[in-house]
C-alpha cells in the first residue's frame, strides 16, 4: 500500500503539482466490504484541491464495472474519485478518454478533465534522469544516506554547497524516486525530504553515482604533512573496519580540487612511491568517520576488478554489518 500512495503521489507530483500530496484512506465505515475488495482508496491533495484516487486492485480492468464502481464510490464519498491502474492497454485508454472518464496510471500518463488538463501520453512519460551523478549529487546522495529525514538547508549547511545545486540534485533524486518530501512548517511550504526505501535508495544511488575517483596521484610524503585534508579510502578503508591486511600502497582520498597541493605527488607510480591518492570530485570529509571515508565511499574506490576476490568480498560483508541499506 505504501509503494502504491508514493506512486500515485510522484506521477501528481511530475506531472500536475510539485507539492501534491497523497495519503492512504480507511474507508470501511463508508464503503462497502464488496467494493473494497475491488478498490483501494487513497486520498489526495492537488492544486488546492481534494480528490480520491481508488486504485483498481484486479486486472483486466472492466470498464462498464470500473464506471459502476467509481461512481458508487464517489456516491459513499461524496467527492470526485479517480481511478489508478498500474496497467493501461491503448484502446482502454482511448475509451477513457472519449468517456471523459479521468485516471491516473502508474506509467504517468494521466487524464483529469476537471482539472481542465489532459496530457498526451508522451508529455505524460517521467523525466528523464541523468545518467551518472554530477560531483554535487554525489555528495548530496550521500548526505541523504546517512540522514532518515532532512531539508534543502540541512544538506547546504554539512555539504556548503549552493542553494541552487542542492535544490536542483534533490529534485533529481525526487525524480528518480528515490526520496519523497512532505510539505509544513510555518509557512506550509518547507519541504522535508525522507527516503520511502532505504534499500532502494542506495542500489539507484548505486547505479547513478559513477565514478568516485576523478584520477588518482602518487606521492611517497606521509599525509600527516599535507596541507590538506585526507582520509583513508579504498583498501585501507576496508582494513581499518575489518580483519583485512594492510595494502602494500595504503589508499587516500583528498579532493579534486586539492590536488596541486599535494606535495611531491605525480600521476606516473613509481618506486618509493608507496602512498595512492584518490582524488574525488566532492569533499570527502563531512561524511567521514574516525579519518576514515564513509562506507558507501569506501565501497566505491575498491577496484573493482578487486571486489570479487573471496577475502574482499568477506572483509566488506564484515565492514558493512548493521548498514541495512547495504544488506537488504
Amino acid at each position: 500500500m505504501q509503494h502504491v500512495r508514493q506512486s500515485i503521489q510522484s506521477v501528481l507530483r511530475r506531472n500536475v503539482d510539485s507539492a501534491a500530496t497523497v495519503e492512504e484512506v480507511d474507508a470501511s465505515n463508508r464503503v462497502s466490504p464488496f467494493l473494497l475488495g475491488e478498490l483501494g482508496v487513497y486520498e489526495a491533495r492537488v492544486l488546492g484541491r481534494h480528490i480520491f484516487v481508488a486504485e483498481c486492485l484486479h486486472e483486466p480492468v472492466d470498464l462498464d464495472a470500473l464506471a459502476r464502481q467509481i461512481l458508487a464510490l464517489e456516491n459513499a464519498l461524496g467527492d470526485e474519485v479517480v481511478p489508478y491502474l498500474h496497467r493501461l492497454e491503448r484502446n482502454v485508454r482511448r475509451s477513457l478518454v472519449e468517456g471523459r472518464q479521468a485516471f491516473i496510471c502508474e506509467s504517468g500518463d494521466l487524464y483529469l478533465p476537471s482539472f481542465a488538463l489532459a496530457l498526451s501520453e508522451a508529455a505524460a512519460q517521467p523525466q528523464a534522469i541523468r545518467r551518472a551523478f554530477t560531483a554535487s549529487d554525489q555528495a548530496v546522495f550521500l548526505y541523504g544516506l546517512y540522514t532518515e529525514r532532512f531539508t534543502a538547508a540541512d544538506v547546504m549547511t554539512t555539504t556548503a554547497l549552493s542553494s541552487a545545486t542542492v535544490s536542483r540534485a534533490l529534485q533529481n533524486m525526487v525524480s528518480a524516486q528515490m526520496i519523497d518530501y512532505s510539505v509544513g512548517g510555518r509557512t506550509g511550504r518547507l519541504k522535508e525530504f525522507f527516503k520511502p526505501d532505504n534499500r532502494l535508495y542506495f542500489l539507484e544511488g548505486r547505479r547513478l553515482f559513477g565514478h568516485a575517483v576523478r584520477s588518482t596521484l602518487f606521492t611517497n610524503v606521509p599525509p600527516s604533512s599535507w596541507p590538506v585534508p585526507a582520509l583513508r579510502s579504498g583498501l585501507s578503508a576496508l582494513s581499518a573496519r575489518s580483519n583485512l591486511a594492510e595494502p602494500k600502497h595504503e589508499a587516500w582520498a583528498a579532493c579534486e580540487s586539492d590536488a596541486t597541493r599535494i606535495p611531491q605527488a605525480t600521476n606516473i607510480p613509481g618506486r618509493g612511491r608507496t602512498i595512492e591518492v584518490q582524488l574525488l570530485g566532492y569533499d570527502p570529509a563531512p561524511f567521514a568517520l574516525d579519518g576514515i571515508v564513509d562506507p558507501f565511499t569506501m565501497l566505491a574506490t575498491i577496484p573493482e576488478e578487486i571486489h570479487e576476490d573471496e577475502r574482499v568480498r568477506m572483509a566488506i560483508e564484515n565492514a558493512m554489518e548493521g548498514y541495512t541499506w547495504y544488506e537488504g
